[in-house]
């Protein structure tokens, strides 16, 4: 039997690989440069998130997210807040290159259709449709 020493030290270990993305996320996809669409523990904890250092991510847009849109300028989202089904947000997300931490200017949301609507028209964006789709999260 091990000692409660080596136990302990394990224990630690794997808290620490996890709590940093190490180990243990259900869903992870590359969208540009350092952003990523991820998902921790189970699909309704998916979210736009920065890669930062090492294995680290910082979370741009919380969960759940459901659909995305990319190219190598911004990204668009769909979330329903709090895992509630009964409301969309909508969010438009500028990549920044030039930190490593994202930047809350950087990211416009949560709004509403009319509201995302205009902003992607004030932005510039033309067709920017969404092609990451997760059916199970609507």
């Amino acid at each position: 039997m091990p000692s409660p020493r080596i136990v302990f030290i394990g224990l630690w270990v794997c808290a620490l690989l996890y709590g940093c993305g190490g180990i243990g996320l259900d869903y992870q996809k590359k969208l540009h440069g350092n952003y990523y669409i991820i998902a921790t523990d189970v699909d309704e904890q998916m979210c736009i998130a920065k890669k930062t250092s090492g294995n680290g991510f910082t979370d741009v847009v919380d969960e759940t997210v459901y659909e995305v849109g990319y190219d190598s300028t911004y990204i668009v989202a769909i979330q329903h807040p709090m895992k509630n089904k009964d409301v969309n947000a909508y969010y438009i997300v500028r990549m920044d290159t030039t930190s490593v931490e994202p930047s809350d200017k950087n990211t416009f949301g949560p709004l509403t259709f009319q509201q995302f609507y205009q902003k992607r028209k004030d932005l510039g964006i033309e067709d920017l449709g969404f092609t990451l789709v997760f059916d199970k999260l609507k």
